[in-house]
C-alpha cells in the first residue's frame, strides 16, 4: 500500500487487493490520507474490505441483493441478450435469499431454493434458467473479487427433454394424409 501526492497536491491511496489494484483520492491533508489509510488496512485484515465502484453507483455490501442488483446492471444489462429473463430470474432468486450475504448462501441453500420452487409447480426448465443464472452471478463475485468459490457450481441443474411436442394444425394434417401411404 503506498501513499502519494499527486499533481493537483491531493494525496492518493494504492493498493492491491484480492488481485484488484485500487487506487483512492483521499484529500488535501496527509493526517485524513494517513487515517484513512489505516481504516483500509484493518478492513483488509478483517476480511470486511468492499471496494467503492464507479461513481454514481452505490456499494455493494456483500448482501445477495446488493451482488444481484450489480449483476444485473454491470454485466447482464451491458452483455446479454437474455437480461429481461435475468431480471425475472433473480427477482425470484432475491425473494428466497433474502437477507443472506453471499458467504451465507451454500450448496445446500440452493438445494432449499430448488426445492422451494418445484413444490411450488414451477417447471424444471425454468428452475434451470434460474439456476444458471445463479451460477453466472456467482462466477462473476467470484471474479470481481466479491466471493472466494461459487457454491452454486457444484449443484445440478434439472435434465431437460430435447424434443419439442407440436402440434399440427388442419392444412398440415390434411397434408399428411394425402401424402402418406394407405
Amino acid at each position: 500500500m503506498s501513499l502519494t501526492k499527486n499533481q493537483n497536491g491531493e494525496w492518493v491511496i494504492d493498493f492491491t487487493c484480492k488481485g484488484h489494484r485500487i487506487t483512492r483520492i483521499s484529500g488535501k491533508v496527509k493526517a485524513a490520507a494517513e487515517a484513512e489509510e489505516d481504516r483500509i488496512k484493518t478492513e483488509i485484515r478483517a476480511g470486511r474490505f468492499v471496494p467503492l465502484k464507479q461513481k454514481g453507483a452505490k456499494q455493494n455490501d456483500g448482501s445477495f441483493k446488493a451482488q444481484a442488483d450489480e449483476f444485473l446492471e454491470l454485466y447482464s444489462k451491458q452483455h446479454k441478450r437474455s437480461r429481461a429473463r435475468d431480471e425475472i430470474s433473480m427477482k425470484h432468486l432475491s425473494d428466497f435469499f433474502e437477507g443472506s450475504s453471499l458467504a451465507e448462501i451454500d450448496g445446500l441453500k440452493i438445494e432449499k431454493y430448488i426445492l422451494h420452487r418445484t413444490a411450488a409447480g414451477i417447471s424444471k426448465s425454468t428452475i434451470n434458467r434460474e439456476l444458471s443464472c445463479l451460477k453466472t452471478m456467482f462466477g462473476k463475485a467470484v471474479e470481481w473479487g466479491k466471493a472466494e468459490k461459487s457454491p452454486a457450481a457444484k449443484v445440478k441443474k434439472f435434465r431437460e427433454p430435447n424434443a419439442r411436442e407440436r402440434i399440427l394444425d388442419a392444412g398440415e394434417a390434411r397434408r399428411l394424409l394425402e401424402c402418406a401411404a394407405p
